[in-house]
């Protein structure tokens, strides 16, 4: 059990798709993830939903700031 002030970072990559018919690249994909997201997006990650545990802030950076 982590605390609930932990902080986690993730490394979140994207190779091109494989999918027959839908051609993307990795930028397309990240991108479409990003806009799903939006800027200030909120993720129920295990826990118990029902009494506001395992939810965590989530931000994407280009690796520059962005």
């Amino acid at each position: 059990m982590l605390p609930a002030e932990t902080l986690l970072y993730a490394v979140v990559l994207a190779n091109p798709s494989r999918k027959d018919g839908h051609p993307k690249t990795a930028d397309e994909i990240l991108d479409y993830l990003a806009k799903q997201l939006g800027p200030n997006a909120v993720l129920q990650v295990g826990g118990d939903e029902t009494v506001g545990k395992g939810l965590c802030f989530a931000h994407l950076t280009d690796g520059r700031g962005n």
